[in-house]
């Protein structure tokens, strides 16, 4: 079943808008490149993504996924600073690339304008997959939106 038609969701100084390929390919290479990201995200050992490792996943979770970048604004415009996706029962990855912006509380704001999309989109259920046993900050993050931990 393809994605619903992604939207911008907003939360004042905080956007979530669709990934445009292949314009923000570029704009999250660097991120894919972070040890951290790839460690946390990807798992332990990941090396690094070229720009075309990061189009080819932008491209297939873009198939089954509403795929967002992560914005915050900036006395310039919008500043990208990861992504983010709804991806049913596949998961719901949040990305923060931008080691300046993590720690901030702003993946509680973004799994929080996720949570509401799903619920307009008439979801009962969120799912969230592969969080490494040492990503602690994900871990919280996702148990104190209501998540429960199934496994290990």
């Amino acid at each position: 079943m393809a994605p619903a038609a992604a939207i911008v969701l907003q939360d004042g100084d905080l956007r979530l808008r669709p990934v445009r390929l292949p314009e923000d390919v570029a704009r999250a290479v660097a991120w894919y490149r972070d040890p951290e990201v790839l460690r946390f995200a990807e798992g332990p050992g990941t090396p690094p993504y070229d720009p075309t490792m990061v189009e080819r996943m932008f491209r297939a979770m873009a198939a089954r996924c509403e795929l967002y970048l992560i914005e915050v604004a900036s006395p310039h415009g919008w500043q990208a600073i990861g992504d983010a996706a709804l991806c049913g029962e596949a998961g719901t990855p949040i990305v923060i690339g931008e080691a300046a912006y993590r720690s901030r509380g702003l993946g509680t704001r973004v799994l929080a304008l996720l949570i509401a999309r799903a619920r307009t989109l008439g979801w009962s259920r969120m799912v969230v997959t592969g969080v490494y046993t040492d990503n602690e900050r994900a871990r919280r993050l996702y148990e104190r939106a209501g998540f429960r931990r199934c496994g290990e």
